[in-house]
């Protein structure tokens, strides 16, 4: 078997530290029991030299690309002021500056900007032929001969910006070659990523997810930074309840550093082996705590039918535990989650069977709103866990 070479550094140091088995496409929801699926072996690696945790052999990205128009992801978006006074400082924009955003993702940045810029927002299909308007539709679309002749078309830019597109490619090295062709000499490009270092350490299993293939800490966000020769202007983390973003803003770089040390990364290959280590442990525990709660309490349902949700049940093998997954998304109810083929229903179903135990899937962020949305469930015994380890309702907390 030909060996994969690491994402970040290319060096042949990774090391399996998850087998998560054949997985489904999280999005792929069914619409009947017999339907075919597409399934992969989901294996999580780690470099050995620079710490970077990734998916070994990452999915089709065609196959990726979500079936329903109405699937959508949402980011962050309460440190976007700061980060476009940031952007401002930094850079020094003027009306005449040419900003770029590269998918949807950067729409609420890209709109903040238009009244000190000139603030453009790339549409896939229109600028670089792709399929459509979902990350993937870009990144299967995004080549130096495509973005040569958007740069005819278009001219160059001042800054781009790429939030939470980096972790989705397989790859880096020339996805960020192909941004460097967009830009002045003098350019900017401003990364968001999710930080991933309070999943691994916690061991938070929700983090896998096939649609990202790179799980960035802060050392090995950096050290990608130097390995495709940016020089990093800034760098912030901004605290969140799940999962903190990691923010940098780079330009280019002359010197070119190529120099990996393991014992950089000490603290990330440390945590990264025992992230590994605990998975089977975990997911068993798991397993006997939603068995625990069938006899305790009769029906068990999870709340959220998103992507976290989809992989936390696949990979603690906890479908035959569960009931139904609730969800108020109109256009998620009658379907099936994929793999699990669980039902996905409207919370209604919680007072109608009168389900005592419901297990969460929504981001802790959000638990305060939960509780007070479902306050008579409360008030009639109904009680809530969460899948989330650094939940106040983690499933083991009593």
């Amino acid at each position: 078997m030909e060996k994969i070479l690491c994402k970040i550094c290319h060096q042949n140091s990774l090391k399996m530290i998850v087998d998560g088995g054949l997985q489904p496409i999280c999005n792929r929801y069914l619409e009947t029991q017999d339907k075919e699926e597409f399934k992969k072996q989901l294996i999580l690696s780690q470099c050995q030299t620079c710490g970077t945790i990734q998916i070994l052999d990452p999915f089709p990205i065609e196959e990726i690309v979500p079936k329903y128009n109405w699937i959508k992801y949402n980011e962050p978006e309460k440190h976007l002021d700061q980060l476009t006074k940031q952007i401002c400082d930094i850079t020094n924009i003027n009306p005449c500056s040419k900003v770029i955003g590269l998918s949807y993702k950067d729409k609420p940045l890209v709109e903040r900007l238009k009244s000190l810029c000139n603030a453009y927002q790339i549409h896939p299909p229109n600028d670089f032929n792709a399929s459509g308007l979902n990350i993937e539709d870009l990144l299967a679309s995004f080549s130096k001969d495509k973005v040569k002749k958007f740069i005819e078309k278009n001219g160059r830019a001042d800054v781009v910006i790429a939030r939470h597109i980096l972790e989705h490619t397989s790859n880096p090295i020339l996805f960020v070659e192909c941004i460097k062709e967009m830009l002045h000499p003098s350019g900017y490009i401003v990364f968001e990523v999710p930080d991933c270092k309070r999943a691994i350490e916690t061991n938070d299993y929700t983090m896998i997810w096939e649609e990202h293939v790179l799980y960035f800490t802060k050392k090995n966000l950096l050290l990608f930074f130097e390995k495709t020769s940016l020089q990093t202007e800034s760098f912030e983390t901004y605290p969140y309840a799940l999962e903190d973003v990691l923010i940098g803003i780079t330009k280019k770089s002359s010197d070119k550093k190529n120099t990996y040390i393991s014992d950089n990364v000490t603290d990330e290959l440390t945590y990264g082996k025992r992230y590994g280590e605990k998975f089977l442990h975990i997911s068993q525990k798991i397993k006997q705590r939603f068995k625990q709660l069938r006899q305790q309490y009769g029906e068990v349902v999870l709340l959220g039918a998103g992507h976290m949700a989809c992989s936390f049940i696949n990979l603690m093998d906890i479908s035959n535990e569960i009931n139904c997954v609730i969800d108020d998304h109109p256009s998620k109810q009658g379907l099936l989650m994929p793999l699990s083929h669980l039902p996905i229903k409207s919370s209604d179903y919680l007072m109608e069977k009168n389900i005592r135990v419901c297990i969460s899937a929504i981001n802790p962020e959000n638990e305060t709103k939960l509780i007070s949305k479902f306050n008579k469930y409360v008030e009639k015994g109904g009680k809530f866990y969460s899948i989330y380890p650094i939940s106040s309702l983690w499933l083991f907390n009593s």
